[in-house]
């Protein structure tokens, strides 16, 4: 966000409302995280999910036992509107498990 001010200061309250907006996003994400005690992250094409304990056990199941009919829900974190998503065994080549940092620092834009 850039304002049309010629000063230093304003371009210094511009980085600090950047800095501001991306906590806000950080606080939010950490909530929905903890809320929903995802504990599993991981990257499917553009977007990052998170799961919790009952899918990362599926995920698990999935890729020792190669257990096609398997399948578990993870919670899309990348999108403004968090939404559940179902992943599958044929999905799992796209599936890239992340640090929760990571993820966290990708969403957040930090």
């Amino acid at each position: 966000m850039e304002s049309p001010g010629f000063s230093d200061f304003r371009k210094w309250m511009d980085k600090w409302d950047t800095f501001k907006e991306n906590e806000d996003k950080e606080d939010k994400l950490r909530s929905l995280i903890n809320t929903n005690g995802l504990i599993m992250f991981f990257q499917k094409g553009d977007s990052m999910f998170g799961c919790p304990e009952m899918g990362r056990i599926a995920f698990a199941r999935m890729k020792s036992e190669d257990d096609i009919d398997s399948n578990f829900i993870a919670l899309n974190l990348s999108s403004d509107e968090p939404s559940r998503q179902i992943i599958q065994h044929k999905d799992l080549d796209e599936v890239k498990i992340m640090d929760i940092e990571d993820l966290i620092e990708k969403v957040s834009g930090k």
